[in-house]
């Protein structure tokens, strides 16, 4: 009998190793792929969401132009009104010294450069106004009220004997 125990518990001892491979297998075999199949499942979805937020971004970007479009497509051929072509730079200045005449203003205007001559396709000018504040104003404000786009910057007032000279960078812009 105590060979038929030792026999036994040997058995159990390899009963007991026998299923500890088989289940240490199907962990190795079929859990821990599984386990990596799933962390690569959650990665894939992460990335194909990321994706979607793009694309979710990117249609909305482009319903709002085609809605931006839509609210000025009527308006196109004014927007192109605004800009100044090289036959046009000679009327732009003239322009300038009719509304310093109109407002009793000295005017000395340089060009800067032209369309033709740069890449950013606008006419630059430096001009010089001496006179009162009030007609100066008045310049800026009819200025403002032409039918093409004129950018004023650099300004720098001083005070001179005739009143005051302003100084300002002028620019319109050509199409591309």
């Amino acid at each position: 009998m105590n060979k038929f125990r030792i026999r036994l518990v040997h058995r159990l001892y390899i009963l007991s190793a026998v299923v500890l491979g088989i289940v240490g297998s199907a962990i190795l075999l079929g859990i821990v792929p599984a386990y990596t199949n799933i962390t690569t499942l959650t990665e894939d979805i992460h990335e194909k969401r990321v994706q979607l937020a793009i694309y979710n971004q990117e249609r909305s970007n482009l319903e709002q132009t085609r809605r931006d479009y839509n609210t000025v497509k009527n308006d196109i051929s004014e927007i192109g009104a605004i800009f100044v072509n090289n036959e046009q730079v000679l009327d732009v200045l003239s322009t300038l010294e009719n509304i310093a005449q109109v407002h009793t203003l000295q005017q000395s205007i340089t060009v800067v450069s032209t369309p033709d001559k740069n890449a950013e396709k606008k006419l630059s000018l430096r001009v010089i106004l001496t006179g009162s504040w009030d007609n100066s104003i008045n310049y800026l404000k009819d200025v403002e009220q032409l039918s093409y786009y004129v950018r004023i910057g650099d300004p720098v007032l001083s005070k001179t004997n005739d009143g005051i000279s302003f100084t300002f960078n002028a620019e319109t812009y050509g199409e591309k």
